[in-house]
């Protein structure tokens, strides 16, 4: 599965996950869409090409992608290294910038690029978000 995910990703697709999804959906395109069939019947879909249906499920799809999440475990990413650990305890510490550099013994130049370090490495938009993303993989 790890090897087809990073094969996927490789190629250019988006990959996210998410915790759980209150329906199932393929949004293939502008023009098709697949849904489950209603009554919940296993192995069955709904295929749908109307317009206003179509951009119904593209909403839904985009509220879904933006709650989702990219794990950079699945995707191959690296394990933070020990510093890097220790500016993530330091940050959910409530630490700002300059106080973890002062207990580092590091400049605030040096922890701001650590910081940007995680937060790409998580595949996160932005230094909250990398912190919850950190906590869900047990890094801190």
């Amino acid at each position: 599965m790890l090897a087809h995910v990073q094969e996927l990703t490789a190629a250019g697709a988006g990959i996210r996950v998410a915790h759980s999804l209150p329906l199932w959906l393929i949004a293939v395109d502008t023009t098709l869409a697949v849904l489950p069939a209603p009554g919940g019947a296993p192995d069955t879909a709904l295929v749908v090409r109307d317009a206003a249906v179509l951009a119904l499920v593209r909403e839904l799809f985009e509220y879904f992608w933006a709650a989702a999440w990219v794990p950079p475990d699945l995707l191959g990413r690296p394990v933070p290294d020990d510093r890097h650990r220790e500016v993530l305890r330091l940050l959910a510490a409530g630490l700002t910038d300059q106080a973890i550099a002062r207990k580092l013994e590091i400049s605030e130049r040096t922890v701001r690029r650590l910081v940007a370090d995680l937060t790409t490495d998580l595949g996160a938009q932005s230094r909250f978000q990398a912190g919850v993303h950190a906590a869900r993989l047990g890094w801190i």
